[in-house]
């Protein structure tokens, strides 16, 4: 039975991966290049370096594995830290945001990036 992140018979047609397919050796579509969820996540994290620079480096890959749907435990695994760091760093990246779930900092991390209207004119900004 396929789980929440698997799709239907194992394979997304758009080529992604899920967590789960990985792990399972399982790959995507039959031609062109497999995308992971993992891979896809660094790639929206990459393109907001206005939040990333909030975030020390560590947290940045944390924040790259969550969103790939990697849980606290395979997370501390993969990155050779334990569960408790990881969740700190969890903890400290949703504080920094003003998010209390993954999907909001999914969603945060998706949304277009837009600029202050102060800096788009060059004025500076009020305090």
């Amino acid at each position: 039975m396929a789980n929440s992140t698997d799709f239907g018979a194992g394979e997304d047609t758009r080529g992604f991966v899920s967590p789960s397919q990985r792990r399972q050796g399982q790959g995507g579509p039959r031609t062109g290049q497999t995308v992971s969820f993992e891979e896809v996540a660094a790639m929206i994290v990459k393109q907001r370096p206005d939040l990333t620079g909030m975030l020390t480096i560590p947290q940045v890959r944390v924040v790259e594995l969550l969103m790939a749907g990697l849980t606290e435990p395979e997370i501390a695994e993969r990155l050779g830290r334990s569960k408790h760091t990881v969740h700190d760093h969890t903890k400290r990246i949703y504080a920094a945001f003003q998010v209390s779930t993954r999907v909001q900092l999914l969603l945060l991390f998706a949304a277009p990036i837009t600029m202050n209207p102060d800096r788009a004119t060059g004025g500076s900004a009020k305090n």
